[in-house]
């Protein structure tokens, strides 16, 4: 019996996620570059993000943040300084959607399940087996 997969623009924005935030590129400072990186038209990074029910902006916010966690280590937790965003009000702004508090760096499934970027749970999931899958997740 064959297997057909079928394509998930979901899934398919969560490796994109994944691969930008696992990446040694310049900072992700703009939906542009994050499309860019993606190898896809703005429009079809749109297309993409609006399937998972998410903004391109919150998306772009999305990467940074996972960026961040996986960059981090935890004794030397600063979020602030690890996200490429100059304006003070909108690095709160990000903060606050993250859910991430500058006392304790949360760990990568507690991040996804908290975040307020994207709430679709098929989109947190895919998020959390494309990183399974290309490094084993460290719950702590």
């Amino acid at each position: 019996m064959s297997s057909t997969a079928t394509f998930s623009p979901i899934a398919e924005l969560a490796r994109i996620c994944v691969s930008v935030a696992q990446s040694d590129t310049a900072d992700v400072y703009s939906v542009e570059v994050l499309s860019r990186l993606a190898g896809l038209s703005r429009r079809a990074f749109h297309n993409r993000c609006e399937a998972a029910g998410i903004a391109g902006r919150d998306c772009l916010h999305f990467v940074q943040c996972l960026r961040a966690l996986i960059a981090a280590d935890s004794k030397d937790w600063d979020p602030g300084a690890l996200i490429p965003v100059g304006d003070p009000r909108t690095l709160r702004k990000i903060l606050m959607k993250a859910r991430f508090d500058s006392a304790a760096r949360p760990s990568i499934p507690t991040f996804v399940a908290c975040q307020q970027f994207c709430t679709s749970v098929w989109f947190q999931e895919s998020v959390l087996h494309t990183l399974e899958q290309w490094s084993p997740i460290n719950p702590d």
